[in-house]
């Protein structure tokens, strides 16, 4: 098709050649980018899907977990063994209360971040900035995806609709707002709630997050109120025991 082209416009045989040769390389390159580029798009919007997923199923888990937390307990009681039923579900308890524990100073680190980027978007001019910074405060219980929207979405608003927003102020917002909630308010609402020293946290979030990713650092903080919590169990009946106690059984 393309050496014909190039014999109607009459170009010599020896130049057709090379336009024919350099034309065909370079579709060949351009269909190959853009093959990788429909690849790329097509594993983010998969990725994007599934994380979208997850948000909208997380409040409907929550829920049914929490309607039928009593009777899921009451089942499970029926399954220990009597002998130690009074143990288990005293080890139960401790669980729940320090879950509990780490859930409301997961709320308290969400109120936190509604105010904090709530008044700093919106006093940084920018529009929507009030409603967009409380909506990452609302999830920013999922780390990475409510800042990483926000700044996807505030960047975007600032370059289309208000160009007094400087995009380096609002760069230094999230910047800011990442350190606070990483440093001071997870570890110091969460971790002292649930009775872990903040640098526990801290490793805790770091750690997980670079052997699993981002379901790491998702689970890094319930799953320190779990292990915590068995190991006060473990302390308590190590205490108690012969062993430490040096009494003979």
């Amino acid at each position: 098709m393309i050496s014909s082209t190039l014999k109607k416009m009459h170009i010599p045989s020896q130049n057709g050649y090379w336009i024919e040769r350099t034309l065909e390389d370079g579709l060949s390159i351009t269909t190959t980018k853009l093959k990788e580029i429909m690849f790329y798009v097509l594993q983010s919007g998969w990725t994007v899907a599934k994380v979208l997923t997850i948000i909208a199923m997380a409040p409907f888990l929550s829920f049914y977990i929490m309607k039928d937390w009593g009777a899921f307990i009451k089942a499970l009681t029926t399954c220990i063994p009597i002998p130690y039923r009074k143990e288990v579900l005293k080890g139960i308890e401790s669980i729940h209360l320090t879950f509990s524990a780490y859930l409301r100073g997961q709320a308290l680190v969400c109120i936190s971040l509604c105010g904090y980027y709530g008044i700093a978007l919106k006093y940084s001019g920018l529009q929507f900035g009030w409603l967009i910074g409380v909506l990452i405060g609302v999830f920013s219980f999922i780390p990475y995806v409510s800042v990483f929207l926000g700044i996807c979405v505030s960047f975007l608003i600032a370059l289309l609709t208000s160009a007094s927003v400087s995009l380096k102020i609002l760069g230094v917002i999230f910047v800011l707002g990442y350190g606070l909630e990483a440093l001071f308010l997870t570890p110091f609402l969460i971790g002292k709630r649930i009775g872990v020293h903040p640098i526990i946290v801290l490793l805790a979030i770091f750690s997980l997050g670079h052997s699993i990713g981002f379901v790491g650092v998702l689970l890094s903080a319930p799953l320190t109120a779990i292990v915590v919590a068995f190991l006060r169990l473990i302390r308590e009946y190590y205490l108690k025991s012969t062993l430490y106690q040096g009494r003979e059984r």
